[in-house]
Formats: C-alpha cells, sequence, structure tokens
C-alpha cells in the first residue's frame, strides 16, 4: 500500500479536485495484480497534504534502470491534486506538482508513461526535457447497444 492510500472516500486516493485523475490502473489493487512487488510511488507532499503522486513499475533490462507501466496497464501518469478554482492557479498547481514527481524518478535510465486520454498539460514533461508523443486510442460509450456502437462507425 502506498502513501497515495491514505483514505479518500472510496478510492482510496485522498479527496480534493483532480486535474490528472486517478484510473483503474492507478489503483493498489491493480498494481499488486501485474506487478506485485515491483511497482513502487513518489508523492508530492507539502505540510502532511499530498498533492500527487506517480505510481510506477520498476524493472532493469540488461544493466538499464527502466520506469514504467506494468504489464497488461494501458495508461498510468500522475495523479494531481489542487487547491483553487482559477485556471491559471490550477495549471501552475499542475506544473509545479509534476515537476516535483518528475524530479524524484530522475534518476532512471529510462521513463515511459502512457497517459490517459484526459490529460491534457503536457508542460512539466516539456520542462523536463521528457519526449512527447501522441498515440490513438478509441473511447467507447459503453451505455448504448453493440449494434448502436457499430452503426456509429463509419463505413470505408
Amino acid at each position: 500500500m502506498g502513501q497515495c492510500d491514505r483514505r479518500g472516500e472510496q478510492s482510496g486516493f485522498p479527496t480534493g479536485i483532480f486535474i490528472n485523475p486517478p484510473t483503474i490502473f492507478h489503483e493498489t489493487w491493480w498494481l499488486d495484480a501485474v506487478a506485485p512487488r515491483q511497482w513502487k510511488e513518489v508523492v508530492s507532499e507539502s505540510g502532511g497534504h499530498i498533492y500527487g503522486c506517480l505510481r510506477y513499475f520498476e524493472h532493469k533490462r540488461a544493466f538499464f534502470k527502466i520506469c514504467s507501466h506494468p504489464p497488461l496497464t494501458r495508461v498510468l501518469g500522475p495523479i494531481v491534486l489542487a487547491e483553487g478554482s482559477k485556471v491559471e492557479s490550477l495549471n501552475r498547481a499542475q506544473f509545479r506538482t509534476v515537476k516535483d514527481l518528475l524530479r524524484q524518478i530522475d534518476h532512471f535510465d529510462y521513463v515511459r508513461f502512457v497517459l490517459d486520454p484526459s490529460v491534457t498539460n503536457f508542460s512539466a514533461f516539456q520542462s523536463s526535457n521528457y519526449l512527447i508523443s501522441l498515440e490513438h486510442t478509441l473511447i467507447l460509450d459503453c451505455t448504448v447497444s453493440v449494434d448502436e456502437l457499430w452503426r456509429n462507425f463509419k463505413d470505408k
């Protein structure tokens, strides 16, 4: 169990405004299932308040230390909580928190994360000299029937 598991209500994460929200792949039970005793986390904390955490899979390939997402895990990246209501304040808080988390994993030889599509601000990654690339995904509305999903795909 990590520090991010200081219990919020139902998710297991601290409560607050999530700028980068946790996914099922951030949950402790998931990481324990796909990477037992191989996942770690770093936390951005000030005054006993957690502002963000980054869970990751630590492994080696040859003599390289690698930080990435574990097997069977589609997305994983920083979880960021913020206080405030102004967009500029939230962006600054997100930048500061993600930058702090990335600083804590800078000892790895190789770092790779696929972020959730809801993450749209990459400035902390760019200012930390990370290479940013795009991977496409489909997000389907699971509340409609399979037939309706197929009807909504474009014919070629």
